[in-house]
């Protein structure tokens, strides 16, 4: 029962990380802190015993030393006291997808939903002047549903290719699937090109050439069309 509430919880942290900073902080924190008990009560040795999960906590231990003896102790231990969620998060991640088959799947599909939200707001705020919220678009860079903050590209760029991946964890393949493939990741090129962030434009690329050199044989065909 408490897997299939984590479950949940994650699926609708896509849409959170778009609406709300605080919303998207705290499921994390909340999936973090139940699994740290699940580990307590359900004592999985293989997590205590992985060097990988060792090193990060160690890690973690040690930037909160470098905290306390920093100039300004409070400023500095609001970002690295709570570090550790973020290592947990990840084992969160790596539990789902073990227990549950289709949890990845699934969680990739949320992001491809909140995705084509933004890629529609984005044309629509493009072309008339506004968003469906009312946002105005400066003439310079498009913001959709992030209001004030211009990390539209910053988070296009980051998220895109988990749909893809999502895609490609299903063994069911469509009939136009290069063309659905090339269009979608057009759409996403042009907006973060018309977003105005350069960072954003350098690390679509990128994630690009890293997923080319991952899937060499599925891709092969892409290329070549």
């Amino acid at each position: 029962m408490v897997d299939k509430f984590i479950v949940y919880i994650i699926y609708l942290l896509p849409f959170s990380l778009v609406f709300s900073r605080f919303l998207s902080d705290f499921t994390i924190s909340l999936c973090a802190l139940i699994f740290f008990f699940l580990l307590i009560k359900k004592k999985f040795v293989s997590f205590y015993k992985n060097k990988l999960i060792l090193i990060f906590f160690i890690w973690c231990f040690y930037i909160i030393i470098n905290s306390i003896y920093s100039e300004n102790v409070l400023l500095s231990l609001q970002s690295s006291l709570f570090y550790f969620r973020f290592g947990l998060f990840v084992l969160v991640f790596y539990y789902l997808s073990n227990k549950f088959d289709n949890f990845l799947k699934f969680f990739c599909l949320s992001f491809f939903i909140i995705i084509l939200f933004l890629l529609t707001d984005s044309f629509l705020q493009y072309i008339t002047g506004n968003n469906i919220f009312g946002y105005a678009y400066n003439g310079v860079k498009l913001s959709s549903f992030f209001k004030d903050e211009e990390i539209l590209g910053s988070f296009l760029s980051r998220t895109y290719l988990l749909p893809v991946l999502g895609y490609l964890i299903n063994n069911k393949r469509l009939k136009y699937e290069n063309e659905l493939l090339l269009t979608y990741i057009f759409l996403v090129f042009f907006v973060i090109f018309i977003s105005g962030e350069r960072t954003a434009f350098f690390i679509f690329f990128l994630n690009i050439i890293i997923l080319i050199f991952s899937y060499r044989t599925i891709f092969k065909k892409n290329i070549k069309y």
